[in-house]
Order: structure tokens, then sequence, then C-alpha cells
């Protein structure tokens, strides 16, 4: 290890001290020159330890001992070395007129700067001559006290550089059963102990769902997928016997050539894509083994796309969670458990081919072919692989209620929802009335999925995920009268409400009968709207496509787009307009369009409603409807993870 050199100036002392001189003086001054070689042995030789610390951390070698003393504590190594950890200390105070014994000794840390841990001084990464920061396993920088002042540089030929002044707490010690935990400025270093354990005598994987086949082999649920880029711990996902026994006692294995790298410590990293099977055994004995499926892959940074049904009566299938996960009965394809947005995951390659069921699903006496719907949120990494997407034998969706394929089965049609796929998220909500018949399934206790569709992947792995998978009983038609009584939209549900804590645009609602669609807005009544000083946009992606219509560049896709301001009277006399007002709208639009509001204290309510021959869409078709108003900062539009998904009736 590299010594420190002690950088002084001892100073004359006696020079220009008198016989008559008290000699009180000059102790003082031997007082403050003793304090400060305390204080730089005392820095030196924390940043000694530190770089020894540091240096086993990166090397995985473990503690053999912490031993507290008067000045801080000594930590001792399975390696032989030590580290010597001082606390701070502030010097002894001068007499009036002296400068004083030099205050506290900088405060030495480290920080994480791109994967590498460097050297900091109160709080700041410093640097070398060259402007670079210095790695806290290569290089150690040296200290003097001079002027009043602490200084710090790398070797012989660096300049002096001022510390600055004191932020930032001195290096301190916990422990656990396990771990010493060093807590260096902003960074924690927990390095392992060697501490005697019970030998590993089992090992075992958390995952408890399984599938069964007739021969009574179980294939169980144990499997990962992690997108590139992101770590998991897997000692998250073992368990070990006797439960005292060290989970830092295993040895991870894999085949050569697997997308992702595993850390002495259990930390697994996924890199590329692909699907590799960790091999998870004790120390003391290789037999003693369980295992877990890796999938990982490439997963674009897509906005997320949020559920729009609100339906109570429902049978939940997979709605999101690990506690859903463990109770799988069934599962298969390439079908893993995604830790970072709690859905199903998988990769695919040539062919999507995922299922997912579980046994124990609630069964609902309200749900029926004719009132219900089957919705799930899924992802894909490129949805240009299910283009296009023909009706081939095999190629499927399929909903049973017998927790198995092929048996009390219904169909859905892929080529009616699949090619509007767009990568990343998309929502998926299909009439069960809409699918095959078969007389054998049971609506009221469906519980399994199976997904199958052939891509064209061209060799390159897909990512995809889904979640909130369940049967729903569609809210039925709502009897809507545009005369400004709002009782009657107390009982939709299907609308969207605003996630901030003091919204302006607080709600929107859509529903329909035979003839008209309606809309619903409910906001503030900020004096700036009145007089026609604002308006609302109600616009409809009518097939539920963004690359047709309008407004393509912004992935709206309109059809159709209603713009109006029915916010009349003035700021000192609010009223709702009795004319429609608004050029953006065509001439049809206008002619057709009702609307009617209520004031209230704190808010205002509008209703209206447009015929569906001129809102261009048809009963039984899946559209998408955004809405905005100006003078808001809140909208329910903008891309379609903002819009209402909504089933015309």
């Amino acid at each position: 290890m590299r010594k420190f050199s002690y950088l002084l100036l001892a100073g004359a002392l006696f020079a220009g001290v008198s016989c008559a001189t008290d000699l009180s003086e000059v102790y003082n001054r031997l007082d403050q020159l003793e304090q400060k070689v305390q204080n730089l042995e005392r820095l030196n030789s924390t940043v000694n330890g530190l770089y020894t610390i540091v240096s086993s951390f990166e090397n995985n070698v473990y503690v053999e001992t912490v031993t507290e003393t008067e000045e801080g504590y000594v930590i001792k190594f399975t390696d032989g070395k030590t580290a010597t950890i001082k606390d701070g200390d502030k010097g002894p105070k001068g007499d009036p007129g002296d400068p004083g014994a030099p205050g506290e000794t900088p405060a030495i840390g480290v920080a994480d700067e791109n994967g590498q841990l460097v050297w900091t001084v109160n709080g700041n990464v410093i640097k070398d001559e060259s402007g670079k920061s210095v790695p806290a396993s290569v290089s150690v920088p040296e200290f003097k006290f001079d002027n009043n002042k602490w200084w710090y540089r790398f070797g012989a030929t660096d300049s002096w550089k001022d510390c600055g002044e004191k932020t930032g707490p001195e290096p301190s010690i916990t422990e656990t059963d396990e771990f010493v935990i060093i807590n260096i400025g902003d960074k924690s270093i927990q390095i392992p102990k060697e501490v005697v354990s019970p030998a590993i005598e089992g090992l075992n994987h958390v995952f408890t769902a399984y599938t069964e086949n007739a021969e009574g082999v179980k294939t169980y649920a144990n499997r990962l997928f992690i997108p590139v880029g992101e770590s998991v711990d897997l000692k998250d996902y073992f368990e070990v016997t006797p439960e005292d026994a060290l989970k830092s006692m295993v040895e991870y294995s894999f085949t050569d050539g697997a997308p992702f790298t595993i850390s002495d410590k259990g930390v697994l990293t996924a890199t590329g894509a692909g699907s590799y099977t960790v091999t998870i055994s004790a120390k003391v004995n290789p037999d003693i083994k369980t295992s877990i499926v890796i999938r990982t892959c490439e997963t674009p940074n897509n906005q997320e796309l949020n559920s729009t049904v609100t339906s109570e009566e429902k049978i939940v299938i997979f709605e999101g969670s690990w506690d859903e996960y463990q109770k799988m009965s069934q599962f298969g394809g390439t079908t893993a458990w995604n830790p970072f947005n709690n859905s199903m995951a998988g990769i695919f390659n040539g062919t999507l081919n995922t299922r997912i069921g579980m046994e124990s699903a609630t069964p609902n006496a309200k749900v029926t072919r004719d009132n219900a719907r089957l919705h799930f949120m899924f992802y894909v990494g490129d949805a240009s692989v299910f283009q296009p997407v023909e009706l081939a034998a095999g190629n499927m969706l399929e909903l049973t209620s017998s927790g198995v394929w092929d048996v009390q089965e219904i169909d859905f049609d892929l080529t009616k929802f699949v090619p509007n796929f767009k990568s990343g998220w998309n929502e998926v909500d299909l009439a069960l009335k809409d699918a095959t018949e078969d007389a054998t399934f049971d609506p009221t206790k469906a519980n399994f999925i199976r997904f199958y569709c052939n891509a064209n992947t061209n060799g390159a792995w897909v990512a995809y995920q889904i979640k909130d998978l369940y049967v729903y009983v569609e809210e039925a038609p709502a009897q809507i009268t545009i005369d400004g009584n709002m009782d009657e939209w107390a009982g939709v549900k299907t609308g969207l409400t605003s996630a901030k804590e003091t919204p302006v645009y607080m709600e929107f609602k859509v529903s329909n009968d035979d003839n008209n669609i309606y809309f619903y807005s409910k906001r503030d009544k900020n004096t700036a709207i009145w007089g026609g000083g604002a308006y609302i946009y109600y616009e409809i992606d009518a097939d539920n496509n963004s690359e047709t219509g309008v407004d393509k560049e912004n992935e709206l896709g309109l059809e159709t787009w209603l713009y109006f301001k029915p916010f009349g009277g003035s700021a000192t006399d609010p009223a709702i307009a009795t004319e429609f007002s608004g050029e953006q709208s065509s001439d049809e639009v206008k002619s057709n369009f009702q609307f009617k509001g209520k004031i209230s204290d704190n808010f205002v309510e509008i209703e209206a409603s447009l015929p569906l021959s001129v809102a261009g869409v048809t009963k039984g078709s899946t559209i998408r409807v955004f809405s905005w108003s100006n003078k808001s900062g809140d909208d329910f539009r903008g891309k379609p993870s903002e819009g209402l998904l909504y089933n015309v009736k």
C-alpha cells in the first residue's frame, strides 16, 4: 500500500522570542503544531483506509473483523490488509490575535462516476492535474495544511489545490449479520463478512406456480424477464435452508454467450436479447442447486398506456402483481414475470405463443356472452413484425373456461385488432359475442387465454408484455338528455379523471345510445374562461388507428373533431352560451351539435351530443376519444395514451 509523506513546514518557533517572553506562547504554538500533525496523520490514515476499503470492495474481499477504537475503526480483511478510519476532530482554539489551530479536517469520500468509485473532498469530485477524476482504488491524494487552509494533490508533479470549506459527513460504519456497511459521503459500500455460517443444505427458487402434465411432471413459473440495461438481484428469487445460511455462499453458472452478466454478489444485468437458464448451486456441494430462466430483450422507452376500463364487475385473470403471478395455474410459451412494471412478459422469434391462466380466478355470475368483453394491455417492442396478419390456421386469440387451451374455448379474429398495434403499449378490448361459438364455454368462469400469432421477426427477438387481463361486464348505454341536468352522468363510469392534485380540467366522459354519442366535461370556474375566452375540443379517432385521419404527427389520427365555446356571460356574470360558436368545426357538425351546461360554486359542467352518423362512428366499433380545453393546463389529449378507448354500444 502506498504510504503518505507528511508535508509540514515547521516554522522557527522560538525565533524572535526573548527570554522575558511568557513561555505559555511557546507552549501554545507547540500544541498547535502537534494538533496539525495529529490532524494530518488522522486524515492520511483515513484516506489510506478508504483506499483499502474500495480496493477490497472491487476485488470481492471479505471482512474478517471490525474493531472500534477511541479514534475510530480498524477493519481487517481476509487478504490480511487492514483499513483504519479515524474520526475527524477540531484543533484547539488559539489565543486572541492568533490564527488558531487548523479547523476541521476535510470530509473525504467517494462518488459513483460511470460505475467507478472516485475520490471526493467536501462532497465534490476532485481532479488531478489533467482535470480527470481519480479512481479511489488506483491512487490516493496527498494533503497538507498551509496558510490556515487544507490543500490536496495527486503526486509530486501536481499543483496543490484548495480543499474548500468542509461540508458533508465523516466516514461512518454500521454492521449487519452479513455485511459491514461503510458510508463514505453520499456513497455506501457494502462488504460481506467472513462469518461462520451453517452449510447450505437446500436451494429452491421462490416461484410457487406450476403446471403439471399427465405424467405428473411439474414445470414451475421460475422465469424472469429483464429489459436490456436493467439489473435484478437474483438473491430475491431463491431461498436457502437452513434459513440462517448465507445466500452469498452460492455460485452462478450459465451458458457462454448469454445476454447478461452476473456479479459475484448475484446481481444480473441484461446486455442483449435471448433466453437462458441460470443455475444457482451451493459452494460446499454443487449438487445442491436450483435454476431460474432469464428472458431479456430491448424494450423501447414508449409511453405506457393505462387501462381505461372502470367496470367493477369482472373476472380477473391477471392484473399485474407478484401474488397473481405466483397463483398462475397455466402459463407457457415464453411467458415470464417482469418485476420492472409488474406484467407478464417474454420474447418471441418467429411466432408469438403466450399462455396465461388462473384456475383460482373468481367466477362472476353476471358475465354473459352478450354483455361481457375481454380486456388486456399488450406491449410489443416492434409492431411491424405483425404486418400483415393473416387469419391462418392456428393464428388466434383463445379464451377458455377450462384453465387450458383447446377445451371450452372461443376464438377471436386477430385481423380485427392486431394490424392496429403500435410499437409500445396497446389496449385490447373485444366483445365476447364477436368470438366463435362454443356451447361448452362458460363465460362466468373464464380463466385462461392463449395468444398465438405468426410474425415476421426475421430472426430477431421481440419483447412483449401483458397486464390488466380480465373479462368484464360492459356498461349499459346511459339515458342522456341534453338539458343541463348532470345527474344522468353519475352512473356513467366510462371516462377519464385528471391525476393531478389540483386539476383544472377535472373529468371527461363518453356514452352513446342508438342515435347519438354523448360527451361530458367538468372543469374549474377560472374567471378567464367566460365571455368566449375558452373553448373545448372533442376529437374522435373513429377507427382507433393513429395512422389514418389528421394530426398523425401527434399520433392522434382524427376523423372528426368538435370545437366550440360554451362559456358565455362575463367574468363577473358567468353564463353558459346559448348558441354554437366554433369556427373550426364543419358545417355538418355545427348544425347537428347540441350542448348545455351547469355552473356550480367551484366548477362548471358541460354535456353535449352529436349524431353517430355525423361523428363517423358505428355501433359495435371501437374508437378513441380525446378532449382538451384552453386556459386549463390539463387535458385528455396528446398521443393515444391520453385518450379514452371507447366501445360504441
